[in-house]
């Protein structure tokens, strides 16, 4: 027996419908509400591309997190326009930030919409005005800092050299923003001196010879730069969390090299970058940092570093003695340089460990030459032509390196310190002394920290836009000055997909999508009409 059901008439079909309309929509919703709550409770965001471009390092979360746990609004102003280059980048870059940090506020303002905006920006924080704005303001009460896009792209040029645009090489905006944030929420400055009076760089010199591409970047980071006469007879100041010497041409006097290292004896952190300089004999004149540097690890050579096999000085135009340094060994100074990375040295002389070294004191390279470089003794050579030989140091030559104390120095009997090395004297025998009340414990004297470059030119205005020069400099005092917060951030590579095509092709593809596809899509729908009209 078969059942028949009854037809739905015409009414009941259209309630049928409804209902069934009514129960999917309530369903979507409520799946809809489902998905937002979840979502706003467990907020996560993705980062596809393959060199993690957008992804923030740990010491970015933990810097993040003591942001968040302050309680300190950060705001975040980028001056950039749709159109720019950067701009996808960047706004992706900060959305990051802010997921990871509720007290980070981020606007973004195109100046060719909002000009008024823009030019009170400008005026209210005393803001390089340029024809294009292109920059990141970062305020956090009082303070402020100002990111220029310059600062977080480093761009390849070979390719205008070939016909084609500059390539971006490299993208740094997470170790610029983490560092402007630093800035901006950290109330104490540390203190970098630069000492005078023997024809150094100067910090505030904008000329070729000068350092205020790199002193501007230290202010950025809430570093205070100050001078230090070392001519004066005082002492280097106890404020001082770093003191750079930068390509002295005049030789320093023993009571400044006992300055020195008095400095570095309580502690104290020293940038030395001692250039090769020749005297009217024709050979290297001392520096009278000698005995001082040895003292403390490093020996200072008196050679002229040479380098025939990097194939890039033919493209620099450069002679040998322009080095074009890829050996980087593993540092804290050297460690966000990236794989590839390079730095220019116009003209250098060797550094190297001295031998044997004291046990309380760690000496590690961090910029050698390749295995044909070596150290020419011979300076006169130079005329007739640089040749290796039997007495000059072999390759590979340290250029710069970093030394650090790791505990106490060894005992000496009856030595002491002076700017020439360690002199005996012999001391009388005193008689046993009382027994001194017990003290509390003193702390830790602070361990001195060196790093000394055979070269200065590679920091300076003219050469320190190069390759990795910049940000190796930079390193060396974020490392001696113990901030090692703005270290490990390394570089990423963004993805660069170019489609090369010919003008046929170009021709073929425009005819493609201005009648192929809508042909297609023409005759589809017909054939479509055809069958159900059939």
């Amino acid at each position: 027996m078969r059942l028949t059901l009854p037809k739905l008439t015409l009414p009941g079909r259209r309630l049928q419908f409804g209902a069934s309309a009514t129960i999917a929509l309530v369903a979507g919703a409520a799946l809809l509400l489902s998905v937002n709550y979840l979502s706003a409770r467990h907020f996560r965001r993705w980062d596809w591309t393959s060199s993690r471009l957008y992804t923030l390092s740990d010491k970015t979360k933990q810097i993040l997190q003591d942001v968040t746990r302050k309680h300190e609004e950060v705001k975040i102003t980028a001056l950039l326009s749709p159109t720019q280059e950067l701009y996808d980048s960047v706004r992706e870059l900060l959305a990051n930030y802010s997921a990871a940090c509720p007290a980070l506020k981020v606007e973004f303002l195109d100046s060719a919409r909002e000009p008024t905006r823009a030019a009170a920006l400008v005026k209210k924080f005393g803001l390089q005005s340029e024809q294009e704005l292109r920059f990141v303001l970062f305020e956090s009460g009082s303070r402020s800092k100002q990111v220029d896009v310059t600062e977080f792209v480093e761009y390849d040029f070979s390719s205008p050299a070939m016909g084609g645009p500059p390539r971006i090489k490299a993208f740094k905006g997470e170790q610029a923003f983490t560092g402007a944030i630093l800035s901006v929420t950290q109330s104490s400055q540390s203190a970098v001196y630069f000492m005078k009076g023997h024809g150094e760089a100067a910090a505030q010199d904008q000329g070729p010879r000068g350092l205020s591409h790199l002193t501007d970047i230290l202010k950025s980071e809430n570093y205070r730069i100050a001078e230090w006469d070392s001519l004066s007879g005082g002492q280097v100041p106890d404020d001082c969390a770093a003191l750079v010497i930068a390509g002295p041409r005049r030789t320093l006097l023993e009571s400044e090299a006992q300055a020195i290292g008095a400095y570095l004896e309580r502690g104290g952190r020293l940038l030395a970058l001692l250039d090769p300089e020749l005297g009217r004999d024709g050979t290297i004149q001392p520096t009278g940092l000698e005995g001082m540097l040895r003292d403390h690890g490093v020996t200072l050579d008196a050679d002229l570093v040479v380098d025939h096999r990097d194939p890039k000085i033919i493209v620099l135009g450069a002679g040998p003695e322009t080095l074009v340094i890829r050996d980087l060994p593993s540092h804290p100074v050297t460690r966000n340089l990236g794989g590839d990375a390079a730095v220019i040295f116009q003209i250098a002389r060797s550094v190297t460990p001295v031998s044997p070294l004291p046990s309380n004191l760690s000496v590690q390279p961090i910029a050698r030459t390749s295995p044909d470089g070596w150290g020419e003794r011979d300076l006169s050579t130079l005329r007739t032509g640089i040749t290796k030989g039997p007495n000059d140091i072999a390759g590979p030559v340290t250029v710069a390196l970093a030394a650090e104390e790791t505990g106490e120095a060894p005992k000496q009997a009856g030595g002491e310190k002076t700017a020439g090395g360690t002199q005996t004297r012999t001391q009388p025998t005193a008689p046993p002394a009382a027994q001194p009340v017990a003290n509390p414990p003193k702390p830790p004297k602070p361990k001195a920290r060196l790093v000394v470059f055979g070269d200065s030119d590679f920091a300076t205005n003219s050469a320190s836009m190069r390759l990795g020069n910049l940000d190796l400099a930079l390193n060396a005092i974020h490392w001696l000055s113990e901030k090692e917060t703005l270290l490990g951030i390394e570089p990423r590579t963004p993805e660069q997909i170019v489609l090369t095509l010919s003008p046929s092709e170009s021709r073929n593809l425009v005819l493609l999508v201005l009648f192929g596809l809508p042909m297609a899509a023409a005759v589809a729908g017909l054939t479509v009409w055809w069958q159900r009209r059939s």
